[in-house]
């Protein structure tokens, strides 16, 4: 026989649970199990790898093109070292952003104000990116920020594009 206090605690572990049934009906589901399957929109827009070898039902599956250049690399329209200069710009750039702080928009409204940082930070992730800048020209930069920042989109102008993607590995 069981406590009212006991059968209160049970109660509530369901409800928090959102299970309806008694405990000992419920399924254990471990994450190391499973794993995520792409909805069937994300499927049909991606290019998926699965894993091979040991413990690969436990890996998840991996778009290949998850964003514009990854496509474009599929599809034949830049070369592999295009691909492999958009995403050491892409690496360049978001640590060269994570310095700087920039979260993109804010409202005023938002309040709040950014924490205090004692730390010298990464120059060296400033210094990588500023260099690499001076290194392709302004031209050059402006269209793989423009293109890169994509996701689903096409570049604006593909030979623009591959010109400064070449101008990153020259």
């Amino acid at each position: 026989m069981t406590s009212k206090a006991e059968a209160r605690r049970r109660k509530k572990a369901r409800a928090i649970n959102g299970a309806t049934t008694p405990a000992r009906q419920l399924e254990v589901i471990r994450p190391e199990q499973h794993t995520a399957r792409p909805t069937p929109e994300r499927w049909a827009r991606g290019r998926w790898a699965e894993a091979t070898g040991a413990g690969k039902d436990a890996r998840p599956l991996v778009d290949l093109a998850h964003d514009m250049i990854g496509r474009l690399y599929l599809q034949g329209q830049i070369t592999a070292a295009q691909h492999d200069n958009a995403r050491t710009f892409q690496e360049l750039r978001a640590g060269y952003l994570q310095e700087l702080g920039a979260k993109g928009f804010r409202s005023c409204l938002g309040g709040g104000v950014g924490g205090y940082d004692a730390g010298d930070g990464n120059v060296a992730a400033v210094v990588a990116y500023r260099s690499m800048e001076r290194h392709i020209g302004k031209a050059h930069t402006s269209t793989l920020i423009w293109d890169l920042e994509q996701i689903y989109g096409q570049p604006r102008d593909l030979a623009k594009l591959r010109a400064a993607l070449d101008a990153v590995g020259a």
